[in-house]
Parts: structure tokens; sequence; C-alpha cells
């Protein structure tokens, strides 16, 4: 697929999406929610008590201050400026990832491929203006001023969205122990800026309140989990879940395993787009399989680095095949609502975990020819 035809679909989304935020401001939107937080934070109301807050809001209060341009703005232009904000941010980081991050050397026909297919697994996140893409964004941008050198950059755009999930925490750590030595500074520095931000702008009694409350929100009721796409689901699918403390032992020891591979391509001085590529495609993968507040709006998180080891194992019909496949299998959990209507069931909660182990290993088998690797660098 060329670049123009790709250009024209991508155009083609920001025109529904402008079309949609007009006529629907305030359904299938987290603006609301967001800008209600924002408002919230400047009359010193609290952002988390339902009984005052229309809004289930669970991301930080420097996330709130930060989005103020926007949440005195009309519903309707202001949901309009953040879904395309959050479009082009997503265009022009995919071009960064390509150009500076991920081993290859693509025509652009690949190119048209790999962008084309990233908005048709980011489409469903994008649609209700959900942040996650913003925070996959921030890394693929934090660990290009890792490759640039450029560590005070790198820090801020990894320090970043953890004031709006907490969850990326998991890619900052995994980061440091890329770059100990050059990213601790940096990253200690502008974690305390964006912690010490909100008192700045309002008491200290207030502001530490609604960090308590944030804490409240993350950790109590709300945060129980349901029914979701992860690793989990295999075990609601085929006999009784796991207990959780035993589920929470997988999940720490599937995140030591990727740090441990993290730290090996370190140690093997692969090159430094190789690392970061697997360090990307690792978190992601290990996000929504086994981290923390998996939903299905956080599923296009992987479509991206998806896309890669499809395309890197098209050459090889064994692998193709997998990744095709598994690939299928990723989208449809991120398009097709599973989760309620005539859909509903546990058994199809299974397609991302079963699309993932797929395409590990089309990534695996194709990994495992250094030949291959180094020609596409």
């Amino acid at each position: 697929m060329s670049l123009k035809p790709v250009k024209s679909l991508w155009i083609g989304f920001a025109i529904a999406l402008a079309i949609k935020s007009l006529v629907q401001p305030e359904s299938h939107t987290l603006f609301p929610c967001f800008s209600s937080a924002s408002q919230h934070w400047w009359n010193g109301w609290t952002m988390f008590d339902r009984k005052v807050m229309p809004h289930d809001y669970r991301y930080s209060p420097a996330f709130a201050i930060c989005f103020t341009p926007l949440a005195y703005l009309p519903a309707g232009l202001g949901g309009l400026l953040w879904s395309e904000l959050n479009l082009l941010v997503l265009w022009v980081s995919l071009q960064k990832l390509i150009r500076t991050i991920l081993p290859v050397n693509w025509s652009d026909r690949q190119t048209g491929w790999f962008l084309a297919l990233s908005l048709l697994g980011t489409a469903r996140s994008l649609w209700p203006g959900q942040c996650n893409l913003l925070i996959l964004c921030a890394v693929i941008w934090g660990l290009a001023a890792m490759q640039e050198g450029r560590w005070w950059r790198a820090g801020l755009f990894l320090a970043g969205p953890i004031f709006i999930k907490v969850w990326p925490v998991a890619a900052t750590m995994l980061c440091l122990l890329q770059k100990p030595r050059r990213l601790w500074l940096p990253m200690t520095i502008w974690t305390g800026v964006f912690a010490g931000m909100p008192y700045l702008t309002k008491p200290a009694v207030y502001v530490t309140s609604q960090y308590h409350e944030w804490w409240i929100a993350l950790t109590g009721p709300i945060s129980v989990r349901v029914r979701s796409y992860d690793a989990w689901a295999v075990w609601e699918s085929i006999s009784a879940p796991v207990h959780e403390k035993g589920y929470v032992t997988l999940q720490l020891g599937m995140a030591g395993m990727l740090a441990m591979w993290v730290m090996w391509n370190r140690w093997k001085e692969e090159s430094e787009r190789w690392q970061q590529t697997c360090l990307l495609w690792g978190w992601t993968s290990w996000q929504v399989l086994f981290g923390p507040g998996v939903e299905r709006l956080t599923l296009g998180i992987t479509t991206p680095l998806s896309t890669w080891v499809l395309l890197q194992a098209w050459r090889c019909p064994p692998t193709r095949w997998m990744a095709i496949f598994g690939l299928t299998l990723t989208l449809l959990a991120c398009n097709v609502n599973f989760e309620r209507g005539t859909w509903q069931g546990a058994h199809w909660m299974i397609l991302n975990p079963a699309g993932m182990a797929l395409l590990w290993g089309a990534f695996a088998i194709h990994a495992s020819s250094d030949k291959e690797r180094m020609s596409a660098d």
C-alpha cells in the first residue's frame, strides 16, 4: 500500500473524529471526564468522589492541571481539539518510531502498510479520546531522545506518562535498566517536578488530600478487576481462575523475565535500535497480558509493534501466517465489543492472549536468525 492512500485514510479518520466531536460532544468520549476534573481542581473540589464528580477520574492532579487549556472550551470544540491532538501526535510518533527506533529500512509500500494497520488497531482507542496512545507516544519520544543522547528530554517524556496513568512506570524502569547512569538524575528531577507542580497552584492540604484520594481510586473498590483480555482470561475460559496472589506472582515473574531480557540485550551489546525495539515490544506486550488496568481500549498500544513483527516476518511463509493470524486476533479484540450483547462470553476474551502468543512465536523464530536481523538494521 503506497503512502498516498494511507494519508487519505488518516485524513478521512480525522474528519470523522471532527464530525463525531461536534455532533456528539458529550457521548462516547472521555473529554467530559478530563475537563470536569480540571474544573474541579481549580474550584478546589474533589476530583475522585463520585458524589461530587460525575465521572470516574483515575488520573493525577498534574494531568488535570495540564488539561486546563482545553477544559474551559465548549465541549464540542474542546473534544475536537483533544481528539485531533491525539491523532496528530500518534501520526508524528509513528514516523519517529520508523526513522529512529525500529531496525528497519522499509520501502514506501511497507511504511504504508505499517501506518494503515497501526490506525486500524488504534482507532478504537482514538475514537473516545482515550489517552493510552498518548502514553505510548511519550515513551517512543523518550526512547528516541535516549538514542540521540538527550537525557533530560528523555527523562521528561518518560516521567510524564506516570502522571497520566501509573502503569507506564514499567517502561520507565526498563529504560533505567538500559541506561541507569544517564537517566536516574533526569528521571528523578522530572518526577519531582510533576509531583510538586500541583502544590504551586493550590494549598498543600488540598493537594495532599487529592493525592490521597487518587491512591484510593487506584487501589480501592474502583480498581477491582473486571472481565478483561489479559492472561487471566485464559483461566476464566478453561477453568477456575487462579488465586489472586498466584496471579500477582505470575505478573511479577513475567516482569522479571522482561527485565532480564532487556539487560541481556544490553550485555550482548546489541544495536541501540534493536535494544529499544525489544524494550518497546516487550513492555507493551507485558502491559496488555500481565499489567494492571487492562481494558479493551488499552490493547491498541501493541498494534504498531505487532505490525512491525508481521512486516519483518513476511519473508518467511511459516512466520508470515503465524503473524497474520496473530495480528488478526488482536485486531478483533481491539475493535469488537465482546463484553456486551450476544457476543458476551469469557472464551472471546482469549483472542488477545492467543494472538499475542502467535505474534511472539513469529518474533522468536524470526529473531533467532542473526543474519536476518542484521540485514534489517
